[in-house]
């Protein structure tokens, strides 16, 4: 037996019952990044999973708040503007009539 529902049991899988309360996830970084993250769980003291999560969840927290508003595709939209706007900061690109920063 392996320990999880059998065939024909009548018991939900794990995903299904209601007080399961979070989901395992496989996430891959690049090796820069990998070692950001490293660096962060090493600083606030807790392992790499928990800071990746806690990362995530801030940014999902920020995403959710402006979603709605944008429609039915208010997630994907916020999550690439998220993007956008830290690439363009990131190159010191800048929006048009908007000073740079030296």
């Amino acid at each position: 037996m392996n320990g999880g529902p059998q065939l024909g049991s009548g018991r939900p899988p794990i995903e299904d019952r209601y007080w399961v309360r979070s989901r395992g996830i496989r996430v891959m970084f690049r090796p820069d990044e990998h070692a950001d993250l490293c660096a962060i769980a090493e600083q606030w003291g807790v392992p790499v999973a928990t800071a990746v999560w806690a990362i995530v969840s801030d940014q999902l927290a920020r995403i959710r708040k402006r979603a709605p508003e944008l429609g039915e595709h208010g997630l994907a939209i916020a999550a690439a503007s998220v993007v956008l706007r830290q690439r363009l900061d990131g190159n010191k690109v800048v929006a048009p009539n908007r000073p740079v920063d030296k």
